[in-house]
């Protein structure tokens, strides 16, 4: 494998500084790399991340929906 030139660096630290679960996931990969652990690993690694992701929004998106819920409720309540 060829070493990255210092514009592939730079821009690799910018994407890890920028997105908190892509630096995240470049974290895993750099791990992994170090490790030399099997490519199958990293890749369960990455849907576990992804799956707690989506359990996340999941949640996010029930709570945002019941908070609206009851918040048109009592604007209903109050306005008669």
């Amino acid at each position: 494998m060829r070493p990255m030139t210092n514009a592939q660096i730079n821009k690799y630290e910018s994407l890890k500084k920028g997105n908190n679960w892509a630096g995240i996931m470049m974290n895993l990969a750099e791990l992994h790399i170090q490790s030399e652990g099997p490519l199958d690993e990293l890749v369960d690694a990455i849907e576990e991340v992804i799956n707690d992701l989506e359990r996340k929004t999941d949640r996010a998106h029930e709570e945002y929906e019941r908070k609206t819920v009851e918040h048109e409720s009592e604007v209903s309540r109050i306005n008669g």
